[in-house]
């Protein structure tokens, strides 16, 4: 068993062990499974993974088994490919923190500590700004062309973007070729995915030169970093099948929190309802510098994000977001390659 996957299966018989469940597991070699025997009575085979897929999973469900319960052990388990075992009926442990065991007699749904998430509370360092930026040039196809294009496009230095990178196959989030594990980076940077938003009274307005400059909403200046639409208008300037109303105030993202400073300086606080826009600091600085004339689509005198960015900002709304972006996908030109 490689040296990741021996961790997260530590993982999981330390949380078994927590849980005072009575383990008999023995790892096996040469029949396809990782491990066999017995949880609390319950004949188990266990299959232990790193970033499982959907297609893993359903490659998992047509495996035999012998009348043995399936257990999924990985080192982290996204949305669909956790929505993919329920129901397929097929118990899973998360190395982020959480086990289920449903095969009755043996019912468990719980979070549970880890050497990730236990006292020491450390967590590793996939939110930081450069770490999104890097992460969104590869779910982009910016890091096709090689670190160093890459680290021109992103403005950093080519040794932060090798480092980045390393750390993103290290976690099975990019493959040896430097292409993302769909859906796993993806879901990855949505748990970073956090931006505040801020309403203003007042927006910008093209032909505002000085204003606009001291915003650095780069109107005059399109392939240089400055103000991006975000949330539903950036996901309307992709084509995505979202309601709109014409008097709806846009959402932008701005580079850093002086930018949101000056913004609000220059436009001014308002309240939600009574708002000319909102702007938030974008999660990652790549996000302003990596912008798209989408007039043909939107009839917007502002740059979009990349569509990645469209989609994380849909991903991340809890109410519909999930059912716009499945509707989306389906619409998605052949050029485009579905990241999430």
């Amino acid at each position: 068993m490689p040296e990741q996957a021996r961790e997260v299966w530590d993982q999981f018989l330390l949380a078994l062990s927590g849980l005072a469940l009575d383990a008999d597991l023995a790892q096996t070699v040469g029949d396809g499974w990782d491990a066999r025997g017995t949880i609390a009575g319950v004949d188990v085979v266990v299959d232990v993974r790193a970033n499982p897929t959907v297609g893993d999973v359903l490659a998992l469900a047509a495996r035999g088994n012998n009348g043995a319960h399936k257990i999924l052990v990985a080192g982290q388990i996204w949305g669909p490919a956790r929505e993919a075992l329920r129901g397929q009926g097929i118990s899973y442990f998360d190395g982020r923190g959480h086990l289920r065991l449903w095969e009755p007699p043996l019912l468990v749904d719980t979070p549970v500590p880890t050497r990730r998430n236990g006292p020491s509370n450390v967590r590793p360092r996939g939110d930081s700004p450069s770490a999104i930026d890097v992460a969104l040039a590869v779910l982009d196809g910016t890091t096709a062309g090689g670190v160093r294009a890459a680290a021109e496009v992103l403005g950093r230095a080519p040794s932060t973007v090798s480092k980045r990178l390393a750390a993103l196959r290290a976690a099975y989030l990019v493959d040896e070729e430097g292409r993302p594990v769909v859906p796993a980076l993806f879901e990855a940077v949505l748990a970073a995915w956090h931006p505040v938003r801020l309403p203003l009274a007042d927006l910008p307005r093209p032909g505002a030169g000085p204003v606009n400059a001291r915003l650095g909403v780069g109107l005059d200046d399109p392939d240089g970093p400055g103000w991006v639409l975000a949330d539903m208008h950036a996901a309307a300037a992709w084509g995505a099948p979202v309601v709109l109303p014409g008097d709806a105030p846009p959402d932008f993202y701005v580079a850093n929190a002086a930018s949101a400073a000056r913004a609000r300086a220059l436009l001014g606080d308002a309240h939600y309802g009574r708002h000319a826009c909102t702007v938030a600091v974008a999660p990652a600085p790549y996000v302003c510098r990596r912008r798209f004339n989408r007039t043909a689509v939107a009839d917007e005198p502002f740059r979009a994000p990349s569509l990645v960015v469209a989609a994380l900002d849909l991903a991340a709304d809890p109410a519909r977001g999930r059912e716009t972006l499945d509707l989306w996908s389906r619409d998605l030109p052949p050029e485009v390659s579905r990241v999430w």
